[in-house]
């Protein structure tokens, strides 16, 4: 290349880095930018190199269909088709005969295949045309349509050789007879006496962008005027033949390259219209490299793929197509079997939706390549073949240090940078604010994307730098001296001024590498050799410690942090792995543990966290906590000693030591098949419990010995097979009955995991059918028509069960006539036995089930059981005790009572509408309860929705077949509305409880129901009991209470005076009765009080509750007992009759503690006197209201009741 040439690179490759760095742009220069991108950018007459890596698939090998490949396309689903002299195969990982099925084109010679917009599979063959639809869940192609001269084409006969799906969704074939196209509707023809025979002999039918049609035509066509294409723009047909400047020969394939110009391939070479000249290159001209063209391709790139009978020839065009660049053979590339390509005869050449290529031969089946590895080097770009040092910058540029000066990688091509102090590029590393710092032989120099600054002596302590790095807050160090001597070692510290030279002289060595990790500490690594190995030391920016040696002559070449934490020194003896909170030495990783080559010499972490280890025999990759992929020179790399990684967009960069430049790795994204080849399917029961499944995976690019398997067993955890995945085959152990999903996935060496995978459903089946009797039980007592239960079943392959019955305690002798059924039971009536039919005493019940083997994994199985039983006749008890009768019931019951039987079998517990039900409910699912009860607690019920008078039943049967009753009638109160309020009454009507508006805190069902209360006081000659008002718990408004009213039968107790004045409600707390109370209605006989809670109350006395007559406190007394705080107090007087800890505490109505007035005050026998203010222990005036005094001792509590009426 000319000096003029590389200024003007130059120039352009600073004003693009200076634009990229986010400086001012100097935008005087804009005309010049675009010139010299105009210049620049249009590429050398070099190639990019490729290092395709093809992969041959053929007939005997692979069970292709045939070797000799027409055609290949490739459906919506990733599907590749090919089209083959003897039929069409398919490949999804696997290859199939695609045409085999319901009237396909099997045996058939197929030359044009492809996928139309709505999905449909169209085939050209020499015996017509095949539609059909791809039934993606079936896995096979469901052919509707079969073409031929007798059913839709017409007059062109049935050797259909070319075929295409226009724009406008009307697919065109062409025979050596003729044209038809089909519109959706039916078959159309061309009519030839009006375009004479230029729609005949036609070879190839191609539309270009612009929707015109072209026909190349073969010899016979030619006629005398030699014509060999004809263009039809939809109104009029135009001709080009040899006069034209087309090359003498048929027309094999036609092409719109992405410029627009059309690319004619011919038996004597390939022609190129420009839209108004047709350029011809051949063999002749060096440009081709066989003139026999029978196929070309442009791929994403742009690049021409021209497939011929002696190779594929490949042009790489310039922006604007030219002549001169049509003749620039540096401009052409070409590719034969001496670079991979299983023949030179090359008819079929296909890119996939993925970039692959796929290359049909004449004669040895096709060829593949994932197109995953490309070169660059001196030959393409590159300063040097050796490279030294990568760095991705902020930006996601790459920089490429090399022996022979500074690269950069942008847009799509290697730069060389100029400007560094030395061409010798050693080390590369980047400041916060995006500057690149280049460590060289000649000094450091610094780039901020427009200019260089350069460091040497004096700035640093000798020129040659080894290393450089940025810590944590942004300062940069050196490490220099002269190697292999390892001569003037030093290490340098810039603080962004200036810098600070020879620090940390006890290292002693020359620093070949730095590290800084997520703390910050910073890692020195010093030369190994002859003299010494390499020492390993930390700072952590206060102090600097030595903590790893190698011996000598071994070195440390690379450091990295892993995800998880840990610190991996990469040396000549492997890989040795640092705790990195203790620096403690953990663990190494040698080619023992599956490293390529102990000679590390780049660590990488990408952005999937996985770790690339350059080594000087290949690279290994490192996930999964092992090593899972090795890469080498036969994989794709141009070199096995690497020297640094690097990752770009998804690229992985492998810089060689040596002379392999650049090699750069696109790890392939398509995922592989699988498919069980042996072992259960489709729900086939295994007789075993052990089962073993053989399988194999497919994929285009990884071959099937270097996939790997990880296989599934229901929902357990993803395992490899065999301990690395290799294994082709499983043994499944221990399994448990039932049913079992066996799930495999294939695994390519790139990582990509079969996203499906293949499954297989068995049943597992080794025991014999369950079988079991529930009832009656081992010695039980049955009798009348008694129902045996149990299970007599096989899950899958159940043939019948008997039920045989022997007098006596065994099955020895004769059994009553067996009973035998073909329907499996489960928890279900196995038989009925009638014992009326046979004497009283013992019996034995035999169960005996079969199951029937079912392919040859299966084998029959019995199963049996049985038990004693006595024929014999009892009668349950049963009682229900809770809830009494007319009971007012919650929602949620607790029925209690008592349902038991020596024979017990169960009780029910049914409720019906009204007194007498008609229809009776279960209160649960199931209905019966299989434990008998005795006085306790017989079933919890939840009847929610229930309102009214119900009846209850208990219904208790035992083993013999008796039943009892006993039943009781209850009441379900409705709700008391929140917002309106009600009144709830008991059953007899003697207690009642009403509630205004919005006093409850909810809507609420109440009860009111009279309870046995042996601690009621006596109340004169009132007959009366206490009475359950619940939900005990439910509190009220404070200032909204409910009013509780008894009814009292005998009115004529209360015309006495004496009755009245002590007569009063009283509240159970629980240990007393708590007088609060009561407004006597004497006409209406009831006595009425208000109350902020529910719970139990009575009607009683204060002289019965207000007794102070025991052994130990007497003559309580409250004066006055009517009292206002503001004027006066009460003064609470007692005698004790023993020295005693004495509390005294007022309570008000509802039974809470307002003062405590004294607590566990030793007091001696004798008078004492204690007075209460009328406030609470917070010091607040309490409410005008009725309080209880208690005076407690151990053992003794008396209790009077005073009344606070305020001011």
């Amino acid at each position: 290349m000319s000096a003029f040439l590389y200024f003007f690179r130059f120039l352009y490759l600073r004003i693009v880095l200076f634009s990229r760095y986010s400086f001012h742009f100097p935008f005087h220069l804009a005309p010049v930018v675009f010139f010299l991108t105009l210049f620049l950018l249009t590429p050398d007459a070099t190639f990019a190199q490729q290092n395709f890596q093809w992969r041959n698939f053929t007939r005997f090998g692979d069970n292709l269909i045939s070797n000799n490949v027409r055609t290949i396309t490739e459906d919506r689903y990733g599907q590749i088709w090919l089209g083959t002299d003897r039929g069409l195969s398919r490949f999804d990982g696997f290859w199939h005969e695609a045409g085999r099925s319901n009237g396909g084109p099997r045996g058939a010679e197929v030359f044009k295949v492809f996928e139309d917009i709505a999905g449909f599979i169209w085939v050209a063959t020499d015996a017509g045309v095949y539609r059909g639809a791809w039934d993606n869940s079936r896995g096979q192609v469901d052919w509707l349509q079969h073409y031929t001269q007798g059913t839709g084409l017409i007059d062109i006969g049935g050797r259909v050789v070319t075929m295409i799906q226009r724009q406008n969704g009307e697919i065109w074939i062409g025979t050596p007879l003729g044209v038809n196209w089909f519109d959706s509707v039916g078959w159309q023809t061309v009519d030839s006496a009006e375009v004479g025979q230029l729609n005949q002999g036609v070879q190839v039918i191609y539309e270009d962008d612009a929707g015109h049609l072209w026909f190349g035509l073969s010899q016979s066509n030619r006629l005398q005027n030699g014509n060999l294409l004809s263009r039809f723009d939809n109104i009029a047909w135009e001709i080009f033949s040899v006069n034209d400047g087309l090359p003498n020969g048929d027309v094999q394939a036609i092409l719109e390259d992405h410029l627009g110009n059309l690319w004619v391939g011919t038996t004597a070479g390939v022609a190129i219209y420009d839209g108004s000249t047709w350029h011809v290159a051949t063999a002749q001209d060096e440009l081709l490299i066989g003139n026999n063209v029978q196929s070309i391709m442009s791929d994403r790139e742009g690049t021409i793929w021209i497939g011929t009978t002696a190779g594929i020839s490949q042009f790489s065009p310039p922006a604007q197509f030219s002549p001169a660049a049509l003749r620039d053979l540096g401009r052409w590339r070409h590719l034969t079997r001496a670079n991979g390509l299983a023949s030179n005869n090359i008819q079929a050449l296909f890119e996939t939706q993925t970039g692959e290529i796929w290359i049909g031969t004449g004669d040895n089946g096709v060829n593949f390549s994932d197109r995953s590895w490309n070169l660059f080097n001196e030959n393409n770009g590159l300063s040097h073949n050796s490279v030294t040092a990568m760095l991705k910058d902020q930006r996601g540029l790459l920089w490429v240090g090399t022996r022979n000066g500074l690269n950069l990688y942008t847009q799509n091509r290697v730069e060389l940078v100029h400007g560094a102090p030395g061409n010798e590029i050693r080390t590369l590393a980047e400041d916060p604010q995006g500057r690149i710092w280049v460590g060289t032989n000649a000094g450091i120099g610094v780039f901020d994307g427009s200019s260089w600054e350069i460091f040497r002596i004096p700035d640093i302590n000798v020129n040659s730098v080894q290393s450089i790095i940025v810590d944590s807050v942004g300062g940069v160090w050196a490490g220099t001296g002269f190697l292999p001597t390892d001569d003037l070692p030093g290490l340098d510290r810039y603080n962004g001024q200036q810098w600070e030279r020879n620090q940390f002289l006890e290292i002693g060595r020359t620093i070949v590498v730095m590290f800084t990790d997520s703390q910050g500490r910073i890692y020195f690594g010093t030369v190994g050799n002859e003299e010494g190995g390499s020492d390993l030391w930390v700072y952590d920016g206060r102090k600097l410690d030595p903590f790893y040696s190698l011996p000598k002559p071994f070195s440390i070449h690379t450091i990295l942090e892993v995800p998880n934490g840990e610190i991996w020194v990469g040396t000549d003896t492997g890989i040795q792995i640092f705790d990195k909170q203790t620096l403690n030495f953990t663990a190494s990783l040698t080619t023992t543990e599956g490293l390529v080559d102990n000679r590390v010499q780049a660590l990488y972490r990408d952005a999937d966290n996985r770790i690339w280890i350059g080594t000087a025999d290949g690279v290994s990759l490192f996930q999964n906590d092992r090593f899972e992929r090795i890469l080498t020179a036969s994989h794709g790399l141009n070199s096995n000693n690497i020297s640094a990684v690097a990752e770009v967009e998804g690229l992985l960069w492998f810089g060689s030591k040596e002379s392999g430049g650049l090699s750069i790795f696109s790890p392939e994204k398509v995922p592989p098949r699988t498919r069980i080849t042996e072992g259960p399917k489709n729900g086939e029961i295994v007789g075993v419990t052990s089962v073993v499944f053989k399988f194999e995976g497919g994929d285009a690019s990884t071959p099937i010995g270097a996939l790997r398997y990880l296989y599934q067993l229901d929902d357990d955890p993803l395992i490899f097979t065999g301990n690395s995945g290799s294994d082709e085959q499983v043994v499944l152990s221990r399994l448990t009955e039932g049913t079992h999903r066996f799930t495999v996935y294939a695994m390519d060496r790139e990582g990509n995991q079969d996203l499906t995978g293949a499954s297989a459903e068995f049943v597992v089946d080794s025991l014999a059918p369950i079988v079991s009797i529930t009832a009656p039980k081992e010695n039980a007592v049955i009798g009348d028509v008694y129902e045996i239960k149990g299970t007599a079943k096989d899950e899958n392959d159940f043939l019948d069960y008997q039920i045989r019955i022997f007098p006596g305690d065994s099955t020895l002798g004769e059994s009553l006539p067996p009973f035998i059924s073909t329907v499996p039971v489960e928890d279900d009536t196995l038989y009925r036995w009638d014992t009326r039919t046979v004497a009283a005493g013992l019996y034995t019940i035999e169960l005996i089930a079969r199951d029937t083997p079912t392919g040859s994994y299966d084998r029959e199985h019995l199963g049996t059981t049985s038990v004693t039983v006595e024929v014999d006749s009892l009668r349950p008890e049963v009682e229900i005790l809770s809830p009494a009768e007319n009971e007012q019931v919650p929602q949620r019951i607790e029925i209690r009572g008592t349902a038991d039987d020596p024979n017990f079998k169960e009780y029910i517990i049914e409720y019906g509408v009204g007194g007498s039900p008609d229809t009776w409910l279960p209160i649960s699912k199931p209905p019966a309860f299989s434990n008998p009860v005795n006085r306790n607690v017989l079933a919890l019920w939840d009847a929610p929705s229930l309102s009214g008078q119900y009846t209850l039943r208990l219904i208790v049967e035992d083993t013999a077949g008796h039943r009892e009753v006993d039943q009781v009638r209850i009441f379900f109160n409705p709700s008391v509305d929140r917002e309106t309020g009600g009144m709830v009454e008991s059953h007899d009507n003697r207690a009642k409880v009403a509630f205004p508006p919005n006093s409850l805190p909810r809507t609420t069902i109440v009860t009111v129901n009279p309870t046995v209360q042996e601690s009621v006081p006596p109340v004169s000659s009132i007959s009366f009991r206490a009475y359950e008002f619940a939900p005990e718990d439910l509190r009220l408004h404070r200032l909204k209470p409910a009013t509780i009213q008894f009814s009292i039968e005998d009115t004529t107790v209360l015309s006495r005076s004496d009755i009245r004045e002590i007569l009063t409600i009283a509240r159970w707390d629980g240990k007393i009765w708590l007088p609060i109370g009561g407004t006597i209605d004497v006409q209406r006989g009831t006595i009425s009080t208000v109350v902020s809670m529910l719970g139990r109350y009575a009607i009683t006395t204060r002289l019965a509750v207000e007794t102070d007559e025991n052994t130990i406190i007497s003559d309580l007394t409250c004066q006055p007992r009517v009292f206002s705080p503001s004027r006066e107090s009460t003064w609470i007087s007692f005698r004790l009759n023993r020295p005693e800890d004495v509390t005294i505490k007022i309570y008000n109505e509802a039974g809470r503690l307002r003062r405590l007035l004294r607590e566990s005050e030793p007091l001696s026998v004798g008078g004492h006197v204690f007075e209460w203010d009328g406030h609470d222990d917070d010091g607040r005036r309490v409410v005008s209201n009725f309080y209880f005094v208690t005076v407690e001792g151990e053992g003794a509590l008396g209790m009077k009741v005073v009344v606070v009426q305020n001011d």
